[in-house]
């Protein structure tokens, strides 16, 4: 079971024409998105998510997983949240 998602860029002051580089490979749905549909299908789960820099590993793990509507049976679970300060809060 494997499923990754990339977005590698995105500021809400984006220029106009400049594209935002998104990648979704999600084998368990078979869904493979890029560029905007990929930002699009991952920011319509993520942009409510209840996280900060001071959450714990085990509370973000959860907020992600009932955000895209997981299983908690995951043997490897990376994450890395970038923060409008600068912060980021990694999970491995």
């Amino acid at each position: 079971m494997l499923i990754r998602t990339f977005i590698s860029r995105w500021y809400p002051e984006k220029e106009e024409n400049e594209p935002i580089k998104a990648k979704v490979e999600d084998e368990l749905n078979e869904i493979y998105l890029k560029g905007q549909e990929a930002f699009d299908h991952v920011y319509s789960k993520v942009k409510n998510l209840d996280v900060t820099k001071d959450s714990s590993q085990q509370e973000t793990i959860d907020r992600i997983l009932d955000a895209f509507n997981l299983q908690a049976d995951y043997e490897k679970f990376e994450v890395e949240i970038k923060f409008n300060d600068g912060s980021k809060l990694e999970v491995d």
